[in-house]
C-alpha cells in the first residue's frame, strides 16, 4: 500500500480568478465576509498573496455540491 502524497500549490489571483469565475473583486469581498479562503501570505514582509489550491478546489466542490443538493430539492 503506497501512502498517496497530496500536491498543494499556491495559486495567485489571476489563477484564482480563471478557476472560480468571478471578477476579483468579488473574490475579496468574498475574502472579506468569510465566505471564500483567505489568501496566505508569500513572502514575510512582502505583499505578494496566493490560495491554497486545494482550499480554492474545496470551495468550488462546496459550490457543486450546494447547487446539486438545490436542485434535487
Amino acid at each position: 500500500m503506497s501512502a498517496e502524497v497530496e500536491v498543494v500549490e499556491l495559486w495567485r489571483e489571476p489563477r484564482v480568478v480563471a478557476s472560480v469565475g468571478l471578477a476579483r473583486s468579488t473574490i475579496w469581498a468574498l475574502v472579506k465576509q468569510g465566505e471564500f479562503p483567505a489568501p496566505v501570505l508569500i513572502h514575510d514582509g512582502g505583499r505578494a498573496v496566493g490560495w491554497s489550491s486545494l482550499a480554492v478546489q474545496g470551495w468550488i466542490h462546496s459550490r457543486i455540491a450546494a447547487a446539486r443538493a438545490k436542485a434535487a430539492a
